[in-house]
């Protein structure tokens, strides 16, 4: 899964031209969590390119009669997607995005108890993470959101957790934007946990009022307070 995640990017690297706008009208941080708003890149179809939209992280479907579902939604098994009433609408209308972060943290089980781990690429530069988002009509006008594809863990990451956050590469980025669904399996099948690293930082960000870089410290201190 992925619960948390930062999303404060400095070096925009190969992606520079589509995160030219960012963050998009949002504020960005070091302990992003559920249900606040954050940068997300979709297609404009109308002008043929990439554009940033602000957006709800956990999907609020266009079908539900209130903005807090009573299920779960920031995150979206790849195995389930097309299946669960929660996506299958989007899933089926190809909306498709992708959410820029910096890394996202995990927790593994240890002796100690739960140890936050940060994960980023090993390259200095942003994750682009496949999603899937919505339109939930209300009175004071539309309200975007999104969820971040999961699947199956790979290669060392699986020793954290037994979920990983599907990553779209520069390469199929616009083939996702635009293609949507048809690509999710290629997507899917072009993960390489190699080119992650990660490592233990402090269990500070176990809460969700904790911001700062310091976060994101390796070998910080891990207790709590």
């Amino acid at each position: 899964m992925c619960g948390r995640f930062a999303n404060q990017i400095d070096k925009p690297g190969p992606w520079e031209e589509m995160l030219v706008d960012w963050p998009f009208g949002c504020e960005t941080g070091y302990n992003i969590a559920p249900n606040g708003n954050i940068p997300v890149l979709t297609y404009d179809r109308h002008n043929n390119k990439p554009a940033g939209q602000a957006m709800r992280w956990g999907l609020v479907p266009s079908w539900s009669r209130e903005i807090n579902p009573k299920f779960s939604t920031f995150n979206a098994r790849i195995e389930t997607l097309a299946e669960k009433p929660a996506f299958r609408t989007a899933w089926k209308q190809s909306r498709t995005c992708l959410i820029p972060i910096k890394g996202y943290y995990e927790w593994k089980n240890e002796d100690s108890g739960k140890q936050p781990y940060f994960v980023h690429l090993a390259v200095d530069e942003p994750i682009m993470l496949a999603g899937i988002w919505d339109i939930w009509r209300q009175d004071t006008g539309p309200l975007y959101s999104c969820s971040i594809i999961t699947r199956s863990a790979m290669g060392d990451l699986a020793k954290i957790h037994s979920r990983m956050p599907v990553r779209v590469n520069h390469d199929h980025a616009l083939d996702w934007l635009k293609k949507g669904r048809d690509w999710l399996h290629i997507i899917s099948m072009l993960q390489h946990p190699d080119e992650f690293d990660s490592y233990p930082v402090s269990r500070q960000v176990n809460r969700p009022t904790s911001q700062g870089p310091h976060l994101i410290n390796p070998g910080e201190n891990t207790s709590d307070s």
